[in-house]
């Protein structure tokens, strides 16, 4: 049997509504029993490749979906004017996607959740104000959505399987989609580091670094500038902070939500989709995988992302890089050859009129000197953040570092990483 593979096809591939018929059965299994975790969940049991034909048998999920779980029950609540009132909502962040066509991304998360069990319903997509930070998510694929499922027990077994899942390289935010949830001021730091106009690394590859001295239990980029991260501990936080020179961190004051957005904050973008697209309410994976489903076997799908120990390069982003370096290429060499020219355009006005440009040199004031901006070397700035630095580990009664310490424990990680093999060898 072949293994079906990503296809891009439209999103919107049945029918039905949201069901309040009380005849209806909304029986779930217990997903509390330990051995249901142990059967349905433990991805060594159908390794990286996913099951052949012969295994299938072997990979129960432990729940047997019906067509009627297709539907929520009806709100108990009573009446509401909210279409969405009966589904249970989860935010998730950090999703790589294989293509820039929006047709093919509703089976692609679908798909995903139903490798662990779950049977997704509508996905919206958000795209972010800031345009800027929305033009880095595009550029590395990587993007916020909500996801509904039919029953809460679903979204929480959501959130329980899949909330910093590895998904091709980068990790995965799976948080409720209505509730907001907070950092912990007290194990958190916000790290700063100005945008320069190039492209800036995901958060997975800040998280890479922080996890050498701290162990991070949370990472979020909330702009260009800023990442907000979670550790599991204060001093996981404090032994991660006192080694950076990159990075400007400082305290996080407040409740900041860890979820880009919930549902509450995109409403009105839920509303016109549903208003301009009334295929959304009809939403559900594809036919061959809500028939694993029904009979309650796991999905036979393309698994690759297991394979991804690193994040996975994006080819888009390396795409505008190199236009990026290309147009600066461009523009320099328009500006030296534009500077050139009216050069050479003085210097011949001045040969052929040398009287008149003598006669009017005193009549013309000279042009003002525009202020020359010294740039800061690189020492210089790593001085600055490592000031930085020391402030945030006084405020926390930590002793400060020199920079020849922030090295010599960056030299003590790399040959940790390499096995304890010297430099020179």
């Amino acid at each position: 049997m072949e293994i079906p593979m990503w296809s891009q096809v439209k999103a919107a591939n049945g029918g039905g509504t949201v069901s309040s018929n009380p005849e209806e059965s909304d029986d779930e299994p217990d997903f509390t029993n330990h051995s249901y975790d142990q059967q349905c969940y433990e991805p060594s049991d159908v390794g990286t490749d996913g099951p052949g034909d012969d295994q299938l048998d072997s990979v129960p999920l432990g729940r047997t979906y019906k067509p009627q779980d297709l539907y929520p029950m009806a709100n108990s609540h009573g009446a509401t004017t909210w279409p969405l009132e009966s589904y249970h909502p989860v935010y998730v962040g950090n999703f790589k996607m294989l293509s820039l066509e929006e047709e093919a991304w509703y089976e692609q998360v679908s798909t995903y959740f139903a490798y662990k069990g779950l049977l997704t319903r509508m996905v919206y997509f958000h795209q972010l104000e800031k345009k800027l930070f929305s033009q880095f998510q595009r550029n590395h694929a990587l993007l916020d959505m909500l996801v509904y499922f039919t029953s809460k027990r679903d979204a929480d077994k959501a959130i329980k399987l899949c909330h910093r899942d590895s998904y091709y390289g980068h990790k995965l935010n799976v948080l409720p989609g209505r509730r907001p949830v907070y950092f912990d001021s007290q194990k958190s730091v916000l790290l700063f580091k100005k945008y320069n106009g190039r492209f800036c690394k995901s958060e997975t590859f800040v998280e890479q670094d922080l996890s050498t001295f701290g162990q991070v239990k949370f990472i979020m980029k909330d702009s260009l500038d800023r990442t907000l991260v979670e550790f599991v501990s204060k001093q996981s936080m404090l032994a991660a902070v006192s080694t950076q020179s990159t990075f400007e961190p400082s305290v996080i004051e407040g409740n900041v939500m860890k979820q880009r957005f919930i549902e509450q904050d995109v409403k009105l973008g839920i509303e016109w989709t549903l208003q301009s697209n009334p295929s959304f309410m009809e939403m559900k994976p594809r036919r061959i995988i809500l028939q694993y489903l029904y009979e309650g076997k796991r999905p036979l799908v393309d698994t690759s992302w297991m394979n991804n120990k690193s994040p996975m390069p994006c080819e888009l982003a390396a795409t505008n890089r190199r236009k990026w370096r290309q147009r600066n290429r461009i523009l320099i060499g328009r500006y030296i050859a534009k500077k050139q020219a009216k050069d050479n355009k003085t210097k011949a006005e001045v040969f052929e009129n040398p009287e008149k440009i003598g006669s009017n040199a005193s009549s013309v004031d000279p042009p003002a000197e525009k202020p020359v901006v010294k740039q800061k070397s690189s020492k210089q700035k790593r001085a600055e953040t490592l000031q930085l630095v020391n402030n945030f580990m006084r405020k926390h009664g930590m002793p400060p570092k020199s920079m020849t310490e922030i090295n010599k424990q960056w030299e003590k990680a790399k040959l940790k990483k390499s096995g304890g093999k010297a430099k020179s060898e």
